[in-house]
């Protein structure tokens, strides 16, 4: 089952959506241990590479439930966030096409949740972690 969720994933790359429309926040309030959910995020990095300009990607977290924005789709479904242990499952995402280099930045995108084991803070947001504690993607207020 994970692995057909993760191949709807992949498929899902290859899709597109609306222009951004908002800018983020000028100066970043420092991050809280703990406060991963119940935040706004823009995903700034994934995979070592920077979100390209001007896509959007967007996550938040709550009541154990990731949803967002994957550049061109929007995603959706369960996470299980216990401390510093955190574990995206079965994303769900919408499938509009989208230009070659958005699609590969939101591929990148999805396998970083995919990938995610671990959190943590950073003083203007937050890393996901593989489990070999690396970094897969880069938060941002």
């Amino acid at each position: 089952m994970r692995l057909f969720a993760l191949s709807l994933l992949l498929l899902a790359g290859a899709c597109a959506g609306a222009p951004p429309s908002a800018a983020p926040p000028a100066t970043p309030a420092p991050v809280a241990s703990g406060a991963l959910t119940d935040t706004d995020w823009t995903i700034a990095e994934a995979g070592g590479q920077a979100v390209p300009e001007p896509a959007r990607a967007t996550l938040r977290i709550a009541g154990g439930r990731a949803a967002g924005r994957a550049v061109c789709n929007r995603f959706m479904g369960p996470v299980v966030l216990e401390g510093a242990s955190l574990r995206f499952d079965a994303l769900a995402t919408t499938r509009m096409a989208c230009p070659p280099a958005l699609i590969e930045a939101e591929r990148r995108i999805l396998r970083a949740f995919a990938a995610a084991r671990s959190w943590r803070a950073e003083d203007d947001g937050a890393v996901l972690l593989d489990e070999r504690g690396g970094a897969v993607m880069r938060l941002r207020r």
